[in-house]
């Protein structure tokens, strides 16, 4: 295997250096495989990009990938063709995850790669800090594909977690940039939040007859590998179901829910950041979403069946008993029980908050001033 990646690099590069021979044509060129349309925090970014610059050329390439390495056929063609072009002609490159050509391939000297990820905090490991455990990659398999290799900044989203997202990327602390992704702007943004929520209840109006008559809850879990997803799912439906609470289920992108829950509307046309307009509290477990709920202001409860076999299977850069928010149970009637009491501390709510992100009322506008100054960093 390591001999047909290695093949597949050179391939790889000897076409890139075939576009490399071609005239520049410069911008900001942004990419993810996160979904096959444009994030929030992109589509943020890019307004506050063309606000700074109208003629800036900015070219947005997203494609949607399971796997961090993945080698089907379409994604090849996609990857040799378009993508290696659009990088041949930027002169930064902003990601939200890891990406193959960015890594493993030599670049122009006076190219940029910014990453951003995709989500904001950090909780549980990922990146390079996940390596060798049963949820990461293979150690073999990263080291070949360079995984995280050749940024020129990384982001963070505070102070305090610039240790922990040195160590996803490794790199020195020192390389960090504490920079909070746009979807801050959104939460912040009573205009936004207004649009968005009348948005939703045009396409939902189950959700406004549910929010007169009780409380609408927003399951958004992570996902678990090889674990029993839908089923977490069936048994907090059950427990909502009988405690009067409406429930709305954001399963995560990965997840590809065939089947209707019982007792709860599975929602995959809206964000989980968009749902929020329209959710009294957010029930979730280990994932970073958590925070956005905490700086929307959200009641945050957490549903932790697996909490034993998961720290042994991911792991956690904090120990999640300690400053993290909400009220948590394995049990979902327990859950749903302490729900209907208003049980949540908000005070700690906010005060992780302030902890894990560091926002001054402008990440969009702050983001673009970094991308369009870094060229001239050389």
């Amino acid at each position: 295997m390591s001999v047909i990646i290695l093949l597949f690099k050179k391939l790889l590069q000897l076409i890139y250096n075939i576009y490399l021979l071609f005239p520049k044509k410069g911008g900001v060129l942004i990419v993810s495989r996160q979904s096959d349309t444009p994030s929030i925090d992109i589509r943020l970014l890019k307004n506050a990009l063309e606000e700074k610059n109208p003629d800036l050329r900015i070219r947005i390439m997203c494609r949607y990938s399971k796997s961090a390495a993945e080698f089907s056929f379409s994604y090849l063609c996609y990857m040799a063709g378009p993508l290696l072009k659009a990088f041949a002609d930027a002169d930064v490159v902003v990601l939200d995850g890891y990406c193959i050509p960015a890594s493993i391939l030599r670049h122009r000297k006076d190219l940029k790669i910014i990453q951003m990820w995709h989500a904001m905090g950090a909780f549980k490991k990922f990146g390079l800090a996940l390596v060798g455990e049963e949820e990461g990659q293979n150690p073999e398999l990263a080291r070949i594909m360079c995984m995280h290799k050749g940024y020129d900044a990384v982001f963070a989203s505070s102070s305090f977690c610039v240790p922990f997202f040195a160590k996803a990327f490794g790199y020195p602390e020192d390389k960090l940039t504490v920079m909070p992704l746009p979807r801050c702007d959104f939460i912040s943004c009573d205009d936004m939040i207004a649009c968005t929520r009348e948005r939703i209840l045009a396409g939902r109006p189950e959700y406004a007859a549910a929010n007169k008559s009780g409380i609408i809850a927003l399951y958004a879990p992570t996902f678990r590998k090889d674990a029993d997803n839908e089923g977490m799912m069936r048994d907090l439906a059950k427990s909502a179901e009988k405690t009067g609470i409406y429930l709305i289920i954001r399963p995560h992108p990965i997840l590809d829910i065939k089947n209707s829950i019982p007792g709860a509307r599975i929602e995959g046309e809206f964000e989980s950041i968009e749902l929020l307009t329209v959710c009294d509290i957010v029930i979730s477990d280990y994932s970073a979403f958590i925070l956005e709920a905490a700086l929307a202001g959200k009641p945050i409860y957490r549903y932790l069946p697996d909490a034993d076999s998961y720290e042994q299977r991911r792991g956690f850069f904090t120990d999640m008993t300690d400053g993290w928010p909400g009220v948590s149970s394995d049990d979902a009637g327990k859950l749903c029980g302490l729900i209907n009491e208003n049980a949540c501390d908000m005070e700690a709510v906010r005060a992780f908050a302030r902890k894990y992100v560091e926002y001054n009322g402008n990440a969009a506008t702050d983001m673009a001033e970094f991308i369009l100054e870094i060229p001239s960093q050389r």
